[in-house]
């Protein structure tokens, strides 16, 4: 898949210096001259960027204000400080997941008891984000101590990565998103098939509600869940796969690595970056 050419700003230069991308990659996409501001609070080293200049870049701090407007843009707040919230002992009597709305559905991954990961589940993470026809509807596997302590997926190190991931191909300022997760609890273990299953009414279900424009899939389980085991992960990768729910509503998906994964296996951020350029022409057509 070839990469189309862009100009890349001396701050994007050094997010994907974060994110590991090597210089020799670097070096086929053109330098635009860009004036970096910061408030006093936020100082950010300047940079220089040559495209055809090898040597190492120093990287500059990524604002702060810059990581609040992306969390806002994804529909994510923070908390303040990491308060377990306790989930209410009564249990709702609920309609069946066909009939229920979004905070139904909220209600439901709450006191669900479909799998054994309810056993030690603090709180369910069903969502959060832009809830009528976002333009990505963002899907991982499942969520982490940190997700479960906030109750919102896309939180530490790999919600970071995310979010240094989207910084670096400039979507535009009014990309709307959705992110959610294929399980709705935290699970020790590796997302079992079981555990997949029990939570695959709320998700379709969700999809079903919102309505997304697209959907982008992290990881090698999200992409079979929706398109089969028999499908090759990189052979999904890089085109658009259009998927058709229940319902009869078809929305087209990307495929590409779960930030989890790429923390572990950072030699794979190259073609995740690969994968968000093609996500970012979708979204700009």
């Amino acid at each position: 898949m070839s990469l189309p050419s862009l100009p890349l700003s001396a701050l994007q230069h050094a997010w994907l210096r974060e994110l590991q991308i090597a210089p020799s990659f670097l070096k086929s996409y053109t330098s635009v001259a860009v004036q970096v501001s910061a408030s006093p609070e936020v100082p950010v080293a300047e940079v220089e960027v040559s495209s055809s200049d090898p040597a190492p870049i120093r990287t500059a701090t990524m604002p702060v204000a810059a990581r609040a407007e992306l969390h806002s843009q994804l529909g994510l707040k923070k908390p303040e400080a990491p308060i377990v919230a306790t989930v209410a002992a009564e249990r709702v009597d609920l309609p069946a997941l066909s009939q229920q709305n979004l905070v139904q559905l909220g209600q439901y991954a709450q006191q669900c008891t479909a799998c054994p990961l309810h056993e030690q589940r603090q709180q369910a993470v069903v969502g959060a984000g832009v809830e009528h026809q976002p333009d990505w509807m963002v899907i991982s596997i499942a969520p982490s101590s940190n997700e479960e302590i906030a109750g919102l997926p896309m939180q530490g190190k790999s919600g970071e990565l995310f979010a240094n991931q989207l910084q670096s191909i400039a979507l535009p300022a009014a990309t709307t998103f959705y992110t959610t997760q294929l399980l709705k609890c935290r699970s020790p273990h590796h997302a079992k098939a079981e555990y997949i299953q029990a939570c695959q009414g709320i998700l379709q279900r969700q999809i079903e509600l919102i309505r997304p424009r697209h959907l982008l899939l992290l990881g090698q389980a999200t992409a079979q869940l929706f398109f089969g085991h028999e499908q090759n992960f990189e052979q999904l990768r890089g085109q658009l796969q259009p998927w058709t729910g229940p319902w009869g509503e078809t929305i087209p998906a990307v495929v590409t690595y779960d930030p989890v994964s790429l923390l572990l296996r950072p030699q794979d951020k190259v073609k995740a970056w690969a994968d968000l350029l093609f996500m970012q022409g979708l979204t700009q057509a």
